[in-house]
């Protein structure tokens, strides 16, 4: 893309780099997209701007292919004890055959945890981490 006569934006290719998983670039197919729009203001109880706007799009594309890889939980406190909840797809999940299989688990985890993470081929996966009370 140019603008004025000057390239703004050069070709790339789309893919991410894990540490521990294969690089996710090569034969990606899109199944799925989903575009949504952002735009409001709040007010901030310091620093130099009362008023702030966040206005920002969002693109979601979802990708046809299975992915296992482990995530390290090193940004937590460490000597805090946490319980991960965690929406994975279902044994059986599928983006075609089975789109809504899912499996929750709560997970006692520290800082040095880490999570293996499989998501099914067109899946997904959220986290939901909260300080541990009386272990649970």
């Amino acid at each position: 893309m140019r603008r004025n006569g000057a390239n703004v934006l050069m070709p790339s290719a789309l893919g991410f780099a894990f540490r521990s998983a294969p690089r996710l670039k090569d034969n990606l197919r899109p199944v799925g997209v989903a575009r949504s729009a952002h735009d409001e203001t709040w007010t901030q109880p310091w620093g130099e701007v009362r008023r702030v706007r966040d206005h920002h799009n969002e693109l979601r594309v979802t990708v046809e292919e299975a992915r296992t890889f482990t995530e390290s939980l090193s940004f937590l406190t460490p000597g805090k004890a946490y319980v991960a909840q965690v929406y994975a797809d279902g044994k059986d999940a599928h983006f075609l055959t089975n789109p809504t299989s899912v499996a929750i688990t709560k997970v006692p985890v520290t800082s040095a945890s880490k999570l293996a993470i499989a998501m099914a081929t067109g899946g997904g996966q959220a986290i939901r981490i909260r300080p541990a009370v009386n272990g649970v």
